[in-house]
C-alpha cells in the first residue's frame, strides 16, 4: 500500500498516477471476475493471491466462487472458470481452485478435471453449514 505522502500531492492533491499503480497492484493480488447475462451480475470468480507456506512460488487461488442457482450450468462454469486460467496464465503464475460441491465430492472432482485441473486433494468439512 501506498503511504499518504505518496497517494497526496502539495495541497491535498490525489497523484493520479500514484493512486493507478496502487489500484493496479492490488487488483493484481485479489482479481474479480463478473458473470453477467443480460446486463445483469449472475455470478462471481474472485482470486487471492497467495505464497503457501514453505514455497517461494506465488499461486492464484478463489476465495469465493459463486454463480446464482438459476443461472449455474456447466456452460457458466466455464466461463467464469476461463476468465481465471486466462488471467493466472497472463501473470505466470499457477491457478488452484476449490469447487465445492457439498452434497457430491465425485462432481467436485469431475468439475475440476473438465476445466483441466489435476485434482490434488480433498475439502473435509466438520460440522453443518
Amino acid at each position: 500500500m501506498l503511504s499518504e505522502e505518496e497517494r497526496v500531492g502539495p495541497l491535498g492533491a490525489l497523484k493520479e498516477s500514484a493512486v493507478a499503480n496502487d489500484v493496479l497492484s492490488n487488483w493484481l493480488k485479489a482479481p474479480c471476475f463478473l458473470l453477467k447475462e443480460n446486463s445483469s451480475i449472475v455470478g462471481f470468480a474472485g482470486l487471492v493471491e497467495l505464497q503457501p507456506f514453505g514455497q517461494t512460488d506465488k499461486i492464484y487461488t478463489d476465495y469465493f466462487f459463486y454463480i446464482q442457482p438459476e443461472h449455474r450450468s456447466i456452460y457458466n462454469l466455464r466461463l467464469l472458470t476461463q476468465a481465471a486460467r486466462d488471467f493466472a496464465d497472463k501473470q505466470g503464475v499457477p491457478l488452484v481452485l476449490m469447487y465445492m460441491h457439498k452434497d457430491n465430492p465425485k462432481a467436485h472432482d469431475r468439475l475440476l478435471k473438465q476445466q483441466g485441473f489435476k485434482v490434488i486433494g480433498s475439502i473435509g468439512k466438520y460440522g453443518e453449514y
